[in-house]
């Protein structure tokens, strides 16, 4: 629902380009996050061998964070909670994710972090006139750019006859005993 109501949002400021090249970017940030986590402190040691990652949250924490960046006051409405400003949702769920880093899920939420900055890091490039996705989207358009799907050439069904001066003649004489006879 989140990649859904935000997706939208982000539709509405982005592109539809720009808003695959972030998912994936996204992604691939919230997985380096969490392998670096991992990998690195030690309070995960013990559930290194154990642990994997799972899910697409990072993505759409990167679109929630790129959109709450790109227009901070703009509202929105929850249902029991009524308007809310974007960038109190983003700064909600950022929040939420450092609070519960040393939960049974602390991978889940290391990885949300790390979508969250490539959220920010998107919106603040392209502010500088740098789109970080593009890689990305080439990366997508050459592989769609390899796969074609050939199609037979069809025979049009309408003749279409390309005359002149005398076409026109001929079409609005027909038009005209058209209109006569209808009148």
């Amino acid at each position: 629902l989140w990649l859904f109501w935000f997706g939208r949002l982000f539709l509405a400021f982005f592109s539809s380009k720009h808003l695959r090249g972030l998912y994936f970017l996204g992604g691939i940030c919230g997985g380096l996050l969490y392998m670096l986590a991992y990998n690195v402190f030690p309070y995960f040691q013990d559930a290194v061998y154990s642990s994997y990652l799972l899910g697409a949250s990072a993505s759409v924490l990167a679109i929630v964070v790129a959109v709450s960046v790109r227009e901070p006051n703009y509202p929105v409405q929850f249902l029991f909670i009524g308007t809310v400003r974007l960038k109190y949702v983003a700064l909600f769920m950022v929040v939420t994710d450092l609070l519960f880093i040393t939960s049974g899920n602390g991978g889940g939420h290391i990885a949300h972090l790390g979508g969250a900055l490539a959220g920010w890091w998107f919106t603040k490039s392209l502010q500088k006139g740098m789109d970080i996705t593009c890689w990305i989207n080439q990366v997508f358009d050459w592989l769609s750019g390899g796969i074609k799907f050939s199609r037979s050439a069809k025979k049009p069904k309408m003749k279409v006859n390309r005359g002149g001066k005398a076409d026109d003649y001929d079409y609005n004489a027909r038009k005209k005993q058209q209109s006569e006879e209808i009148d």
